[in-house]
């Protein structure tokens, strides 16, 4: 019994006198604060985004691969209560792939950057007893033939994304085609 109450003693008081998170104050799942463009961070691959106030770079597959994760920053041994991932089409594995038309049915044909676009937000699991609720933005983006997306997952119920992390999203570069690279390079060369 002693045992016992030790240990829910322990899980009780434990958050209270935790030690401080070693990379810096926990980010919040929707940011409050607007992008400032100071805090541009440019990945290897070409991508560039401003990540939001105490959001870290989770994971990334190198420069050769246009792809990358990142979430607010948390304790370690929690699951991610917001995530945003940043790619090419199928630059991740083989199940990364642009939905068919019947799946693009379900989107909503927008302009993002001046490209055609398709974008929802769905709630995919409500909150039970033992998982929180999880909702996902999905944003594919046509670039010149080049597929991108965009895919915000919240662990809250909500049918459209917020607005400030719309700001956030808005405000994502992408790299140029290898095409305009190449003519960019032939007229700095000239």
């Amino acid at each position: 019994m002693i045992i016992f109450i030790n240990v829910i003693l322990i899980a009780l008081l434990y958050p209270a006198i935790k030690p401080p998170n070693p990379d810096g104050p926990v980010g919040k799942m929707i940011p409050v604060t607007t992008p400032d463009e100071k805090n541009r961070v440019a990945h290897a691959s070409g991508i560039s985004f401003i990540p939001p106030p105490n959001w870290g770079q989770i994971r990334d597959l190198g420069p050769e691969k246009h792809w990358l994760r990142i979430a607010p920053r948390g304790s370690s041994k929690r699951r991610d209560l917001a995530v945003l991932i940043i790619g090419k089409v199928g630059a991740y594995n083989h199940e990364d792939r642009l939905p068919d038309r019947n799946d693009l049915e379900q989107f909503k044909c927008v302009k993002f950057q001046g490209f055609p676009a398709y974008e929802r937000m769905v709630v995919v699991r409500k909150d039970s007893f033992d998982d929180p609720a999880r909702s996902d933005y999905e944003l594919y983006i046509n670039r010149h033939g080049e597929w991108w997306n965009v895919h915000f997952l919240i662990s809250e119920e909500m049918t459209e994304l917020p607005a400030m992390m719309r700001k956030y999203i808005n405000m994502i570069r992408f790299p140029p085609k290898a095409v305009e690279e190449a003519e960019q390079s032939m007229k700095s060369e000239q």
